[in-house]
């Protein structure tokens, strides 16, 4: 039954508006809460009625639109459908009133308009609902009514109202119609309710793209559309109103569409997608097709403006399309058929597949899927775009997004075949193993790569090109070796197809181009390339390559990535992309960016910047980057290559430096970094500062580093006077002026100097005060009490270049924070202040040094801050000192004197020495400023401010009462005399006029006795300019005459004259200098007669110096002077004291003087001194150096050789250097210059015969000495009469003797000994040692090698003839050490108690001293025995034995290749060889050198001489294998004779090899026709190449492997040598095996901690092998490497597994055994670590 025909439109108007909104809610809650099974006999009725009342409200809102449009016409007033504003807007503008009688406004109403405004839109409104027309939409149904009365009361009055009733019952009706359609979508509502429903909907519908694109959530009509969309029945009435799938789709362009809004229309489509009906497959596609697919383009449109809205959006969580677009694009993708609608598709998905967004997205391999599907489809320009997209992709992305782009390709390539080729090497670039999961299939992979060559790039064109150089890209930063090495060869090979290119076609312009490129602030690959890509590839073809392409590629793509390698962390890395570079930078000239860092590269290797900038050598680093500086100040480089490539290689290096203890390199990239920030214009220049910003956070390890790279950038401040770049034209006249000149501020003490005004832009001081100071501020207190010393170094750069105002607000509040820490109680705190107080004061200058202690005496004011304002001024002091010119502290030297003299001479001093408090802080525990003193004398002006240093000693003179005070003075006082020592503003008039009056005046004191005034003389030669200098310069006069101990500043004084007459230098033609210090001399004369032993003791030194000068004076006073000398010297009776010392050495001064007139019985009374009574007890040279005077006098009186005897013991008794060093020299004068008999000289000889068997080593040492200087000053005749006294007894210690050193002074003495006798002395000698060498006494033996060892380096050649002499007991010697030896090993620290083994090293380094005297005889035939031993020694068990058969073997080495270069001995190959030259003994040579390699005992010195002798061998034995390439083992074998063939077995048991030495066996079996227990082996017609040179490879393998430091190096090395020596060809078939140790060691296969030194040194041989075989032969060694490291270690893990299963119990122990010797290790480790604490 119809329902909807029973019930009249009629009726249901007239009805209350109450009355329909309350039946809607209950029907409303009804349906919602009752089942189906109670609802649907009533469904249909309730149905109609919301249906009537829907119909209703439609027409009521119709007649209102109508109204007010006839209104507007009879008035005037437009009303199109482009206006802005809605029909009912202006209805929502009017208040109304309720049933309450409360007003309200039902819309929001514009609060900009008046109150009267509202109610005129009222009456308006009012008065056009009066004129009812008919309405267009009861027309177009077929319906005529009425005008329906409105019963409503105030419906005249309040017409708003009425409207907002209307369209709530209509909003309420549509969610009815929802519910009933989610909840009952299978019931048939007949043809009539939805006619009447798209009828009553439809202006809904026409307006619905922009109503619903502003509504936060979906409208109820939109909900009514969605069920619709989940049923299959339903959906078909979608389509009745044609704009209304579209309306809703096109609501996704709208740009305030929110979020559930989109989410409910994409749910929408995805329903229309999914519907589905089991009986009628066909219909699913039939409504799709009527329904969805005819609007696809709008659909992807939208899709596509949707994107562009969410990728502008400052949400940062929306990355990429959810899941539900996702299923979109997916079920879409089998109907996007049409080219157009697939490239709309493929522009939706391109956007998020971004390299940024590939970790956060979620959904990245659903959309490479939904690619995957609708590839087939693509036109060729989206095709290009997904290339474009994937090549950046296959930069860094991972492994499944890798192979996922693999398939998309592969797809491609079925519609396009140009891809065929490039996808199936981008496929088998990312080939996956078959046989172990997640593992690279590098057989492929290396075989794709060998595919790849410049031809091939000209044949795919450039989008394809891309694919395969981003993937090389990501392979350049793989941890594998061979990838690495076959990726960077691809990239060379395109840099060489470039070059062709580049050099095939004319000439462009270039400018242009680059400025194009270069405009851009960053070269993104997504957005750069991709436009640039699609116009020449489209316009010109895949495969036209152009100079502009290819210049487009290097730009954008090469440089974009060298820029990103060479910042990699790993150093390897770092290498190959350098090494690209440089390769660009060679070949690549057309580009004028690579162009111009051709100065940087060379031919030279070790200039080269490219290769040294990364070399494991850190000095190579640090002249690489002053290579760079130098080129950079020469202005060859652009901005935007140092800013692009250099600044970022440079700051990895900054922080990568390992290994660089002294920190040059960081040093190198500090002043690098920073001499680029001198050439740069302000804009880079502050991006490169606020770069050093910014890396503080990440970079927290590194802040002292940033924070000086800051202080050096800001030192390179180049942009003053108007120079910034960026800075407008328009905005020059603005302009700062800073460091101007200002006067002393009274309260700040702020001073400035010089009067230049420096000019920044406005700009640069604007940016710097907003963004730089604020990062300082940051950086200030690094805690809550602690000051970082380099940042408030930093702060005051800065502020150094801000205006003066600014510079006078900052600086006292750093300086006063700074202060305030001093206050702290932890002393860490108190350092920390301190410190960078001092690097504050030194970056300001010593201008604001007042101001910075004025900050200190104001804050600093009691107690323990007192001690620590003294020690603060004295640590700024002592930092600024070195950057202080002399007269920068005059202005605030009082206050600076007011500071010391509290610290040393108030109450703070007197707290000092109670000891409680001495010890509570650093700054209690000493006076520091007694050094500010002497800080503070040597910055003054010496002519201006010399007396002002002596008013804190004079104000204080009266308190010396007690010796402490006294103390302090005079320390103050020395303080002071050594800062003016250093003083530069000293000179030498001005000393000796200041010294003189001090001098003069202590005299006149003296004199009077303090009872008179004080008398000032006149200074020197009564000069009336030197009285007022002299005036001038004395200061205040004392208020007491009677001021004890005022003859301190006397010494003072003298002190000053004495060091300055130390370090003086006379030119005694300088008549104005003798002349100034002339008058000294009487003046110290007086000085002499004074009662204070200190002006005594200082006088005496002063006389002492001037004695060496010819003053005139010296005659006239020497008399006097030397009395007075004479008397304190007899008359002291401390020996030790410094008057004494003084005095002696004036009289030594004295004696030496030839003027100097003393009798002879004053030199015995001299004799008779205290002094040399007990001259064995006397710890001082001062009785020896007057003894040695008096010898000079040459007294002759008994008495002087008894005390010479004396000094004789006394030379070999004493400990001390200086005494023995004085008795030696008295001693040699006594026995050269005075007469000696026989019997006496026997007697003194006798004596340091004797004692060279002197306990101590010392007087040992003193006498040997002694021996030497006799056998070069004594004559010839009697150094041959003792020469056997001397010879026998120097021998017999030269054995004895138990120090090394004593050892080498005896052997140094022989030979002196032997080159000063005579020809009979020198033969008996000769026939000594040979007896002895020759006897049958072998403890002679020793002594004898040593003495002939001598005899031959003095005698060289015509030692000639008894060569023959001794080679038969070498050879004896020799044959009893290898006899001794045994088969045993002794232990270690047993080798010493071998026999023969000394005999055997002293006769080995005869030989080699012989050897070295005559190299001919190395290789005569006599001599072969004696090498045929030495070969058998270089394996003996004591190293000393093998390190002297190394050296001779090396020596045989030389002498054997210069024989051959000479044409003296026949070459290698022919057969003719020299015995140790022959195949088998080389290879022999080769295992015994490998076998010392393998010891642990070994030093540098000792592996350098075994490499050098390994790569001689190996080479020799190279040769002979090269010259006879088709012989195999067996036939080289059987040519040689048995001795040889045993040689060959030897060597092979020595290197280890199982499988060559059987052969070698099997070949004597078979020989002797016994092969019986022989199987047939292929090994057994080995080539001879590998059979001979193979084992030493593999022996050094091994030994390089067990990774003992100095054996592992050597053996590198020997690497690199061989292969250079060897080359390409010979180093070929010995790859593998030499990349084996290096691949375990650089991949940390070895099994044992691997140093980065170490493994830095196998990088580099890697690259040196690489370089001598080939990219390519290289890649297939390292490969099989790897397979073989790989397949050793799977075998070894799988037998542990089936060892376990087997045997679990013995696995169990196994495991826990291993797990002891951990914990033994652990425990081991840390008691080294205790112990080395202590």
């Amino acid at each position: 039954m119809d329902f909807i025909n029973l019930i009249s439109t009629e009726g249901v108007a007239t009805l209350p508006y109450k009355k329909k909104s309350g039946f809607l809610h209950v029907v409303k809650d009804v349906l919602e809460t009752f089942d189906e099974a109670r609802m649907v006999p009533y469904l249909l009725p309730l149905l109609a009625f919301v249906l009537r009342i829907l119909e209703s409200c439609a027409l009521n809102l119709e007649h209102q639109k109508n109204c007010i449009f006839n209104h507007n016409s009879t008035q005037g007033v437009e009303t199109s459908a482009d206006s802005e504003m809605p029909e009912v807007a202006m209805l929502e503008k009017v208040s109304y009133t309720d049933i309450t009688g409360e007003q309200k406004q039902p819309y929001s109403v514009d609060s900009k308009m008046s109150e009267a405004d509202n109610f005129l839109d009222a009456d308006f409104a009012v008065q056009k609902l009066e004129n009812i027309s008919a309405s267009p939409m009861l027309v177009a149904s077929g319906i005529q009514i009425r005008s329906v009365t409105m019963r409503h009361e105030g419906k005249d009055k309040n017409p708003a109202l009425f409207l907002s009733g209307m369209k709530d019952l209509r909003s309420l009706c549509l969610k009815v119609i929802s519910i009933v359609l989610n909840k009952y979508d299978s019931i048939d509502y007949g043809t009539n309710f939805w006619n009447i429903f798209f009828t009553a909907v439809k202006p809904l519908v026409e307006k619905f793209t922009q109503e619903s694109g502003s509504n936060e959530t979906p409208s109820s009509l939109f909900i009514c559309f969605l069920e619709m969309s989940k049923s299959l029945k339903l959906a078909s009435f979608l389509q009745r109103e044609k704009s209304l799938v579209p309306n809703i789709l096109s609501i996704l362009s709208v740009k305030s569409v929110s979020e559930a809004m989109v989410s409910a229309i994409l749910s929408f489509v995805e329903n229309l997608l999914n519907l589905e009906d089991g009986n009628d497959e066909d219909q699913e596609n039939v409504l799709l097709q009527e329904i969805l697919l005819p609007h696809l383009d709008i659909l992807f449109t939208s899709m596509q403006n949707l994107v562009q809205l969410r990728r502008g959006s400052k949400r940062k969580r929306i990355t990429g399309p959810g899941k539900r677009e996702l299923r979109i694009f997916k079920l879409l993708g089998k109907y996007a058929t049409r080219s157009e609608v697939v490239n709309q598709f493929v522009d939706c998905l391109l956007p998020f597949l971004d390299l940024k967004k590939v970790s956060k997205n979620e959904h990245f391999m659903e959309i490479l899927c939904v690619l995957k599907e609708v590839s087939p489809a693509l036109g060729d320009r989206s095709v290009l775009k997904m290339l474009t997209m994937f090549s950046s992709l296959l930069t860094s992305s991972t492994l499944d997004i890798r192979v996922a782009i693999c398939d998309i390709l592969k797809g491609l390539s079925k519609v396009d075949p140009s891809l065929a080729l490039p996808a199936k090497l981008v496929g088998d670039l990312n080939a996956i193993s078959l046989s172990t999961v997640g593992e690279s299939d590098y057989d492929k992979r290396l075989a794709a790569y060998e595919q790849i060559s410049p031809q091939l790039f000209s044949q795919i064109g450039e989008p394809y090109t891309l694919l395969i150089l981003s993937h090389c890209v990501y392979d350049m930063s793989s941890e594998d070796l061979s990838l690495r090495h076959s990726a960077s060869s691809c990239l060379l090979s395109f840099i060489q197809f470039s070059a062709s290119v580049l050099e095939s076609e004319e000439v462009m312009q270039q400018d242009d181009f680059e400025d194009d490129l270069k405009s851009e602030k960053k070269p993104n690959h997504i957005d750069t390339v991709k436009q640039g890509l699609l116009d020449s590839c489209i316009n010109d073809g895949c495969g036209n390559w152009s100079k502009v392409s290819v210049k487009h590629v290097i730009y954008k793509f090469f440089l974009a990535h060298v820029k990103k390698g060479i910042t990699s962390s790993e150093t390897s890395i770092q290498r190959e992309w350098v090494a690209l570079l440089r390769s660009m930078v060679l070949s690549l000239s057309g580009i004028a960016t690579l162009n111009e860092c051709k100065p940087l590269s060379s031919t030279d290797v070790e200039v080269d910047f490219f290769n040294n900038i990364l070399h494991i050598q850190k000095h190579r680093r640090s002249r690489a980057m002053t290579r760079f500086r130098n080129i950079l100040d020469a202005g060859n480089l652009s901005e935007g290559n140092l800013m692009q490539i250099f600044v970022p290689l440079f700051f990895s290096l900054l922080f990568e430096a390992k290994g660089d203890r002294e920190g040059n390199v960081v040093n190198s990239c500090l002043e690098t970094l920073a001499c680029i920030a001198g050439h740069i214009r302000w804009d880079s220049y502050f991006s490169l500062l606020m770069r050093a910003f910014r890396m503080m956070a990440s970079k927290e390890d590194n802040s002292n580093i940033l924070i000086r790279l800051i202080c050096s950038i800001l030192d390179k401040f180049h942009f003053i006077d108007g120079m910034s770049s960026t800075v407008e034209p328009e905005k020059h006249d603005i302009q700062i002026e800073i460091g101007e000149t200002a006067v002393d501020n009274p309260d700040m003490g702020l001073r400035r100097n010089g009067d230049n005004k420096n000019i920044i832009s406005l700009e640069i001081q604007e940016r710097l005060q907003k963004c730089v100071l604020p990062e300082i501020n940051k950086l200030m207190i690094s805690h809550s009490n602690v000051v970082n010393i380099s940042v408030s170094r930093v702060a005051l750069k800065l502020l150094k270049l801000m205006p003066l105002e600014t510079m006078e607000s900052e600086l006292p509040r750093i300086i006063q924070n700074i202060a305030n820490l001093l206050k702290s109680r932890p002393h860490s705190v108190r350092d920390e202040a301190r410190a960078c107080l001092a690097a504050c004061a030194k970056e300001l200058g010593p201008q604001y040094l007042q101001f910075i202690v004025k900050t200190l005496q104001t804050t600093l004011t009691r107690g323990y801050e007192l001690h620590v304002l003294g020690y603060t001024v004295n640590f700024i002091l002592l930092k600024v000192s070195s950057s202080m010119d002399t007269g920068d502290i005059d202005y605030c030297v009082q206050q600076l004197l007011e500071v010391a003299e509290n610290d040393i001479m108030g109450e703070v001093a007197e707290e000092k020495e109670v000891e409680k408090i001495s010890f509570k802080m650093k700054e209690t525990r000493s006076t520091k400023s007694f050094e500010s003193l002497q800080l503070i004398a040597r910055s003054i002006t010496f002519s201006t401010h010399a007396s002002t240093l002596l008013v804190p000693v004079r104000r204080n003179l009266h308190r010396t009462l007690t010796p402490k005070e006294k103390v302090k003075i005079e320390s103050m006082l020395r303080y002071l005399a050594t800062g003016l020592q250093a003083n530069a503003s000293v000179s030498q008039t001005d000393l000796f006029v200041f010294v003189y009056g001090l001098i003069d005046d202590g005299i006149e004191e003296e004199k009077m006795g303090r009872k008179t005034a004080l008398c000032i003389k006149p200074g020197l030669a009564s000069s009336t300019s030197s009285v007022s200098y002299k005036n001038s310069m004395e200061g205040p006069a004392d208020d007491k005459l009677d001021t004890p101990n005022r003859y301190l500043i006397s010494v003072f004084a003298l002190r000053l004259l004495e060091n300055h007459l130390k370090k003086l230098k006379v030119d005694k033609s300088d008549q104005y200098l003798i002349a100034m210090l002339d008058p000294f001399i009487e003046l110290l004369g007086h000085c002499l007669k004074s009662k204070y032993e200190g002006v005594i003791s200082h006088s005496v030194k002063c006389l002492a110096c001037l004695l060496r000068l010819p003053l005139p004076s010296i005659d006239i006073h020497s008399s006097n002077i030397t009395s007075s000398v004479f008397n304190m010297v007899l008359t002291s009776g401390k020996s030790d004291s410094p008057l004494m010392q003084s005095s002696v050495n004036l009289l030594v001064m004295l004696l030496r003087h030839a003027n100097t007139t003393i009798s002879n019985d004053q030199l015995k009374m001299l004799l008779q001194c205290p002094l040399f009574i007990d001259l064995e007890s006397i710890s001082n040279t001062i009785a020896l150096s007057l003894l040695k005077a008096i010898v000079r006098r040459k007294l002759l009186v008994p008495d002087l050789y008894d005390l010479v005897t004396r000094v004789a013991h006394l030379m070999v008794t004493s400990q001390a250097l200086l005494i023995r060093q004085q008795c030696s020299q008295l001693l040699l004068q006594f026995l050269l210059d005075y007469p000696l008999g026989a019997k006496r000289l026997q007697q003194h000889l006798d004596f340091l015969v004797a004692n060279l068997s002197y306990e101590h080593t010392s007087g040992r040492e003193a006498v040997l000495e002694m021996l030497h200087v006799i056998i070069l000053k004594f004559p010839s005749n009697v150094v041959d009469e003792q020469a056997e006294t001397i010879f026998l007894p120097l021998v017999t210690r030269l054995v004895n003797d138990s120090d090394n050193q004593v050892r080498a002074m005896v052997g140094t003495v022989l030979k002196v000994l032997i080159r000063r006798v005579s020809q009979r002395p020198l033969q008996r000698m000769l026939v000594f040692s040979l007896s002895w060498y020759t006897g049958e006494k072998q403890q002679l033996w020793r002594p004898a090698a040593q003495v002939l060892g001598l005899l031959i380096e003095v005698m060289k050649k015509s030692f000639q003839a008894h060569i023959e002499d001794v080679r038969p007991r070498v050879i004896h010697i020799l044959k009893c050490a290898l006899t001794a030896d045994g088969d045993g090993k002794p232990e270690v620290g047993e080798e010493d108690m071998l026999a023969f083994w000394q005999e055997a090293y002293y006769s080995l380094i005869m030989l080699e001293k012989l050897m070295l005297q005559f190299p001919e005889i190395s290789l005569h035939k006599d001599i072969e025995e004696i090498w045929d031993l030495i070969c058998s020694l270089l394996v003996h068990p004591h190293m000393w034995l093998r390190n002297v058969c190394g050296r001779l073997m090396a020596t045989y080495f030389t002498v054997s290749a210069s024989e051959i270069n000479m044409g003296n001995q026949t070459n290698i190959s022919s057969g003719k060889t020299a015995m140790l030259l022959q195949p088998s003994r080389l290879l022999l040579l080769a295992a015994y050198f490998c076998h010392q390699l393998d010891t642990d005992l070994l030093d540098e010195g000792t592996s350098d001489v075994v490499v050098k002798n390994l790569i001689y061998a190996t080479c020799a034995l190279h040769s002979f294998v090269k010259s006879r390439q088709e012989t195999d083992l067996s036939d080289f074998f059987f040519t040689l004779d048995a001795s040889n063939q045993s040689l060959i077995l030897k060597a092979f048991s020595f290197l280890g090899s199982k499988a060559c030495r059987e052969v070698c066996t099997y070949l004597v079996s078979r020989q002797c026709g016994d092969v019986s227990n022989f199987e047939e082996n292929e090994n057994f017609n080995q080539d001879l190449k590998i059979s001979l040179l193979e084992p030493i490879f593999k022996k050094l393998g091994k030994v390089a492997l067990k990774v003992r430091g100095v054996q592992t190096k050597s053996i590198f090395e020997w690497y690199k040598a061989i292969s250079l020596q060897m080359g390409h060809e010979g180093i070929q078939s010995h790859g593998a095996t030499i990349l084996l140790p290096l691949y375990k060691i650089t991949e940390g296969f070895a099994g044992k901690m691997i140093s980065g030194d170490l493994k830095l040194l196998a990088d580099d041989v890697l690259c040196h092998v690489k370089d001598i075989m080939g990219v390519e032969s290289f890649v297939q060694a390292y490969n099989l490497v790897r397979q073989n490291v790989k397949a050793t270690r799977d075998k070894r893990k799988k037998i542990e597994k089936i060892a376990a299963i087997v045997n679990p119990m013995r696995h169990a122990q196994k495991k826990m055994k291993l797990t002891g010797k951990r914990q033994a290790q652990k425990k081991k480790k840390i008691l080294k670590k205790k112990l080395r604490r202590g």
